[in-house]
């Protein structure tokens, strides 16, 4: 079994730990505070009363059926306003390199996606890093291109290019993409 032909497992793996992230986690236990640096009266409620998924949400929640998607994605982001960001390479079914990226965002609400060809960029996104901008941008950066940086502006719908990395990644210790089981 070569490594594209396990694809569509890792996207349904990758699916399900997206629908974990948009849900908060899936659960999970409290962690307690210290005793003697909290006031027993400012402690914080309970995990559940905190959480938007309650008791009675949790009574009546169900997985969806399986969601279909123009492009096997490779990574993604769940972005502030609860649709989700996910790319895959310069081909919507596979991985690689090039100077350009396909994406879609997916609204789990209404249950759609729309598409489009990142390609202002030149910037192959397979295999990257990402993080969640204080100001609600996007910063992806690595991949395929090593040292290339893209903003995706969410207010904007729009990508740009960012700076290029010091350190690019394929001059780190064992990058994620040169190994055989990526």
């Amino acid at each position: 079994m070569n490594r594209w032909s396990r694809a569509p497992l890792w996207a349904a793996v990758y699916g399900v730990l997206l629908a974990l992230t948009a849900c908060g986690g899936g659960g999970g236990s409290e962690v307690e505070e210290p005793a003697a640096s909290v006031d027993p009266d400012e402690r914080r409620a309970p995990t559940a009363a905190r959480s938007p998924l309650n008791a009675q949400t949790a009574a009546t929640a169900r997985w969806s059926a399986p969601t279909k998607l123009s492009l096997v994605p490779s990574s993604g982001s769940v972005l502030p306003n609860g649709k989700v960001l996910l790319w895959s390479a310069n081909n919507p079914m596979s991985f690689g390199g090039g100077g350009s990226t396909y994406t879609t965002v997916y609204d789990p609400v209404s249950n759609t996606a729309s598409d489009r060809l990142v390609q202002e960029t030149g910037h192959a996104m397979f295999c990257t890093g990402t993080t969640l901008l204080a100001d609600g941008r996007l910063l992806v950066n690595g991949g395929s291109d090593s040292a290339a940086t893209s903003i995706y502006d969410l207010n904007a719908n729009s990508w740009s290019r960012g700076g290029e990395m010091n350190i690019p990644a394929a001059t780190r210790p064992t990058p994620c993409c040169k190994t055989a089981r990526c």
